[in-house]
């Protein structure tokens, strides 16, 4: 995944049908992953760590 250096990577974390969490990693305006469905908040942050890219903010959707 690619992004723009001068861009904070930020992890946005929401809630999915079924109890189930998803992510999407973006910089400013752009979108740079997604993440599917997981059990828990934590597990997408893993997945995110997992690509490589580390975010620099989480922002959890209640």
């Amino acid at each position: 995944m690619e992004h723009n250096k001068d861009e904070p990577v930020i992890l946005h974390i929401y809630p999915l049908p079924g109890g189930l969490w998803g992510g999407r990693l973006t910089a400013g305006e752009e979108v740079i992953g997604e993440l599917g469905a997981f059990q828990s908040t934590q597990e997408v942050e893993q997945a995110a760590s997992d690509t490589g890219l580390y975010p620099d903010r989480i922002f959890i959707e209640e």
